[in-house]
């Protein structure tokens, strides 16, 4: 079961992520009308600005974050993949990731 629900897990991470620029088109074309001239001129730095700090944020927790954190649950603690725990450890770090990545929008 844990093979079928990765499989699903990265599809919908995969999917999500493919469909992002069409979903967000769609949310630019429903948003537009409402904006002055003056307003729209802010939105291609604003956007490219939350993507860049959100993608920073995400590869900061991967290639920061993870490996003390993995240190530190195996050396530490000693969890290993015969104790059933690192199902929970397994679902902890998408998660992780994409909160990084949206604490690193916060300046915004």
């Amino acid at each position: 079961m844990d093979a079928l629900n990765l499989d699903l897990q990265v599809s919908l991470v995969g999917g999500a992520i493919l469909a992002s620029p069409f979903i967000l088109f769609q949310v630019w074309l429903f948003i537009a009308p409402g904006l002055y001239q003056k307003e729209r001129r802010f939105v291609i730095p604003f956007m490219l600005a939350t993507v860049a700090l959100f993608i920073g944020g995400a590869a900061f927790g991967y290639y920061y974050v993870l490996p003390g954190a993995l240190k530190i649950l195996i050396v530490d603690f000693g969890i290993t993949s015969h104790d059933g725990h690192h199902r929970g450890v397994q679902q902890l770090f998408p998660l992780h990731h994409s909160r990084l990545g949206i604490s690193f929008e916060m300046p915004i």
